[in-house]
C-alpha cells in the first residue's frame, strides 16, 4: 500500500515480505527507459497494481510522474532556459514554454490571441510620465 508513512526499523527485527512491499518497494521512485516500459510493469499476471501516490522517472524525457489514482501526472516538466531574459510562462494547464525577452523599450502585456496569453509591445502613446519625485523625510 503506496502512502503508507515512515517505519521505525528497530535491531534484530524481522523483515516481513509484507513491510518490504508496503514501506520500500511501493514507496520508492521506480526508474524505467520511457512509459512504454512503465506501463508494462504494472496490472499483467505476477505484477504489482497501481496505487495512487506511487512516482516513476522517466529517462526518455527525464520526466518525474505521480500516479493520481487514474493516470500517470508530470510532477516536473524539463525546461530549457536559452536566453538571458528568458520567461517561464504556460500555453495551457501544465504545459509551461519559454517567452523570449522582448525588444527594448517594449512592455509585458496580455494578449489572449497569443498561445501565452502574453506578448512584447511598445509603450502605449499618451501613456503618463513621471516628472519629478519629492521624497519627504
Amino acid at each position: 500500500m503506496a502512502g503508507a508513512g515512515a517505519y521505525l526499523w528497530e535491531a534484530g527485527e524481522v523483515v516481513t515480505a509484507a513491510n518490504l512491499q508496503q514501506y520500500v518497494q511501493d514507496q520508492v521512485v521506480a526508474v524505467y527507459a520511457n512509459s512504454t516500459a512503465r506501463d508494462a510493469a504494472y496490472g499483467g499476471a505476477g505484477e504489482p497494481t497501481l496505487a495512487e501516490g506511487m512516482l516513476c522517472y522517466l529517462a526518455d524525457s527525464d520526466t518525474l510522474q505521480y500516479y493520481s489514482g487514474s493516470s500517470w501526472v508530470n510532477f516536473i516538466v524539463p525546461v530549457t532556459f536559452n536566453a538571458k531574459g528568458d520567461l517561464l510562462t504556460a500555453t495551457a494547464d501544465n504545459a509551461p514554454t519559454i517567452l523570449s525577452l522582448g525588444t527594448n523599450g517594449f512592455v509585458l502585456t496580455v494578449d489572449t490571441s497569443t498561445a501565452t496569453g502574453l506578448t512584447w509591445a511598445a509603450t502605449a502613446v499618451g501613456g503618463a510620465d513621471i516628472i519629478e519625485v519629492q521624497v519627504f523625510s
